[in-house]
């Protein structure tokens, strides 16, 4: 809902545009709009912020879903994650921690988008790009 608020399409456009997108896609294209539309500033700042956030709470719940999961003989339960290398499952307390900081990003970005700083900065009238000035050599 974060494009459908920076581009102002209604939320069926907005769903319909992003249906195929991975989280990587639509954290980069949150990126572009959100600096069209904002510009520089604290507002963008605070978005880029929590977008790595999500970046990095994506990439551990990756880890975890996309590794191979399996038991060693007369052993336990073990995960082979991008290095190749086996070690043991996480805990269930691990999980736990990692399902509640993407909980919390995405309660933040919510909050955002809906009370907080980003709903301030789409009050403001669209940023409008500064045309570069190009020097021109006169000729006298």
């Amino acid at each position: 809902m974060t494009i459908k608020d920076l581009t102002g399409v209604d939320q069926t456009e907005a769903l319909d545009a992003t249906a195929r997108d991975g989280s990587r896609e639509l954290r980069e294209r949150i990126r572009k709009l959100a600096r069209q539309r904002l510009g520089e500033g604290v507002a963008l700042v605070r978005l880029q912020a929590l977008l790595a956030r999500a970046g990095r709470a994506t990439d551990k719940r990756n880890e975890l879903m996309h590794a191979v999961w399996g038991t060693e003989l007369d052993g336990g339960p073990m995960l082979r994650g991008d290095d190749h290398k086996f070690r043991p499952t996480p805990s269930v307390t691990r999980l736990e921690k990692l399902v509640d900081e993407i909980a919390t990003i995405l309660e933040d970005l919510i909050q955002a988008r809906l009370n907080g700083f980003l709903l301030e900065a789409l009050k403001k009238p669209a940023h409008k790009p500064q045309a570069s000035r190009k020097s021109v050599k006169s000729p006298f």
